[in-house]
């Protein structure tokens, strides 16, 4: 499940880099919150690997 989580963290991270710069005050809105949770799942993913 680990190496899962991170992945799914990485194509949100990357996903946000798709839309930050959109014209569409939305789509910079879902850029924010796919790096929040990318953030989230990459924290989640290392705290699993210390318990």
């Amino acid at each position: 499940m680990g190496n899962t989580l991170l992945s799914i963290a990485k194509a949100d991270i990357k996903t946000a880099k798709n839309l930050v710069n959109s014209d569409d005050k939305y789509q910079k809105h879902q850029a924010a919150y796919l790096t929040q949770q990318g953030v989230e799942k990459t924290l989640k993913y290392a705290i699993s690997l210390k318990t």
